[in-house]
């Protein structure tokens, strides 16, 4: 998705993002009020914007291509703001990873879920909601974890330095 704008997925909508055989761009805001399924490739970002609204659901399972993807944060200002729901399912590696220019944000309400696999969160973030792991949740970079926010659940949560 590229050029100037937003590109609004509204409530009861569904964007899939599966190409197998070509990487994704995201150079503008995408804006979800109702599902995106993260499928296939590796999306580059590149002064990208996702805002996952209140009730959305921001879905990842690349089990369908059994390979491990990055969200990458290649320049410009790129950031992730959730307030909804985010889940990792499937045993691959899903990473929000950075060379410059990422900030993950799960603001009051909002959900981080991984049943399965491994979400790394690469990019610099606040956590000021609820994540839950039965897979494995590993955090790089700068993050803040406010009092009121929860880390919980049966899987590995672990903190590393990039």
């Amino acid at each position: 998705m590229a050029g100037t704008g937003t590109t609004k997925v509204v409530s009861g909508a569904t964007l899939t993002i599966s190409d197998a055989a070509n990487g994704k761009t995201l150079n503008r805001t995408l804006e979800n009020e109702g599902t995106v399924n993260w499928r296939h490739q590796q999306v580059t970002c590149n002064g990208g914007t996702v805002q996952n609204r209140p009730g959305a659901l921001f879905d990842i399972d690349l089990s369908t291509d059994g390979s491990n993807r990055a969200w990458y944060a290649n320049g410009g200002t790129n950031s992730f703001l959730n307030e909804g729901t985010v889940t990792k399912a499937g045993p691959q590696t899903a990473t929000f990873e950075q060379s410059v220019g990422g900030s993950f944000t799960n603001a009051v309400g909002g959900l981080v879920q991984v049943s399965g696999g491994t979400l790394v969160l690469n990019w610099p973030g606040t956590n000021s909601g609820n994540m839950e792991t039965a897979g494995e949740l590993r955090f790089g970079g700068n993050w803040t974890h406010e009092a009121a926010s929860n880390l919980d659940g049966p899987g590995t949560v672990a903190f590393t330095s990039t």
